[in-house]
This record gives C-alpha cells, structure tokens and sequence, in this order.
C-alpha cells in the first residue's frame, strides 16, 4: 500500500518536474535566438547528460550502464533524442505554450497505438478524448494560419517520434533502471545533433550563453530526476494527472520569460488537450504492494 506522503511526494516532484521542464523550454528558445538548434542542442546534451552519468555513478548505477547497449534501449534512445531536435525546430518558431500542449496528446496517441498493434481495446472514455484531443490541436495550430506550417510539421514529428518511443518502451520485455534510460537518451541527442551541424555554423559562446547552457543541462538533468522520483514515490494513475501542469507552467514561462500571450483560441484548444489527457487516463486502481511503476520520461 503506498502510504498518503509517499503518494504526496510523488505528486509534488511531477509538478516541480513539469515546471522545471516548462524553464527549459522558455530558456532553450532564448538560447536558439543565438545560436543554431543543432549547437544548442549538442551542448545542452553534453552538459545534461554528464549530470546525470555523475549522479547516475554516485547512485551505483555504473554496473548497470551496460543495459544503454541494449538494441530497444539504443532505439528509445534514438527516438527520444530526434523528439528533442524537432521539439527544438518546433520551438523556434511556436510559442512554448502551443508545442508543450500538443506534445501532451503522446499519452492519447500511444493508447491508439495500442488498440492498433497490440490488441487493446479503446473505451468510450478514450475514443472521447482522442476526438476532444484533436479538436483541441485544430483549435491551437489553425494550420491554415500563415507562418505555422514548417514549424508544426516539425512539432508533429516530435509527437510522432515520442509516441513511437513509448510503444518501443511498452513492446520491450527488458527492464532497465530509469536512471540508465535517462542518461542514455540524454546523450544521444549530442549525437542525433552532430549531422545538424554541417549545415549550420558554429557560433563562439561567450560567459553569459555558457551559463544559460548550463542552466538547460541542470534543468533537464533535475527534471528527469524527479520524475523518477515521482515514479518511484506513487502510483502511476495518481501522478499521471498532474502531468498536465506542464501546460500552465508553459504559459507562465511564455509569458514571463518571452512575453508570449495566446488569445483566446489557442487557450480553449490547450484547455481541450488537458482536458483530452485527463479523459485518457485509466480509472486509478491500487496496484499490489509489490509491483513497482517504471520511468517514462520524455525530455525535449
């Protein structure tokens, strides 16, 4: 039985994650405006990453590091990390707000995607909000609208490449320590960024771009670790909800950090997708004492 302040706890480090990420986002595009996606993301991965891999072998994890050279590790890794780069190209051009609501339809499609490869079967409830979900992202994008087209088409590979990663996550019969799948994913996006930069040019960074690179490293690397934290403190169907916070935290940040104001549309169509995600999730039920939820962090 998970005790009441363990299940607090829980809660309490998925919101401070999805506020931590919210940060990132905001100060990840600050960052784009002077240097190119691939650079920022290059460095921000380093950094990220080599926090992790410290806390990772200060956690003992070491001998289990092994497991990020696991084919389905390797592959999550992968979609995780091309996730990042398009989320980043999405970004450029989007307000926080808008990308971070439309990434919240992963949960939703995944379910989808379950009905379709794995058998599941999809219930009113989640037909419902899979309806009200795209309602809600016609209602943000309005692709007819001038100047979104390049920008969404990279938002949606995002969802698309995140929801290919949990469907891996799910078809995968390994187990793997959450902390190995975090640090191999945030690593390889230094990777997937490397092909990026042939065509870009490498801009010389000065004191003040250094440490808001470093700020994105500890911000992702602290986000992470606190949703394992959460995964390991409460139940999924009790923390899943607050998932959802990601979208007031990106308002928020939009507006205090880029002085981005969505009108009134965009704000139904985010409230839409909110109120899809929450429709989708399963009706809580307590799990047996020994069953333990495993990590599923999406970092952009």
């Amino acid at each position: 039985m998970i005790r009441a302040g363990a299940q607090t706890r829980g809660i309490v480090a998925v919101c401070l994650a999805m506020a931590l990420f919210a940060a990132n986002d905001a100060t990840l595009k600050t960052l784009a405006e002077r240097l190119d996606p691939g650079q920022v993301m290059l460095l921000r991965g380093c950094v990220g990453g080599a926090i992790l891999l410290g806390f990772g072998l200060l956690m003992g994890i070491g001998r289990q590091l092994w497991m990020a050279l696991r084919p389905a590790v390797l592959l999550r890794a992968s979609c995780d990390a091309m996730a990042s780069v398009m989320f980043v190209l999405a970004l450029v051009g989007m307000p926080v707000a808008t990308i971070t609501a439309l990434i919240q339809l992963v949960p939703i499609l995944t379910s989808l995607a379950g009905v379709l490869m794995f058998g599941d079967v999809m219930t009113r409830r989640q037909s419902l909000a899979l309806a009200i979900g795209l309602v809600g992202v016609a209602m943000i994008t309005r692709p007819s609208a001038e100047g979104v087209g390049t920008h969404l088409l990279f938002g949606i590979a995002a969802i698309v490449l995140l929801t290919t990663r949990d469907v891996i996550t799910r078809g995968s019969a390994q187990r793997v320590p959450p902390l190995v799948v975090a640090t191999c994913a945030t690593l390889a996006i230094p990777v997937i960024s490397i092909p990026r930069l042939s065509g870009e040019t490498w801009h010389a960074v000065d004191l003040e771009t250094a440490v808001l690179i470093g700020v994105l490293g500890a911000l992702v690397a602290a986000g992470n670790l606190l949703m394992i934290v959460a995964v390991r403190s409460a139940p999924l169907p009790a923390i899943a909800p607050y998932r959802y916070s990601a979208i007031p935290f990106a308002l928020i940040a939009g507006a205090v950090l880029l002085g981005e104001f969505p009108d009134a549309l965009m704000l139904a169509g985010t409230v839409a997708i909110a109120l899809s995600g929450v429709l989708a999730l399963p009706r809580a039920v307590t799990p047996p004492a020994a069953e333990k939820p495993e990590a599923d962090q999406e970092s952009s």
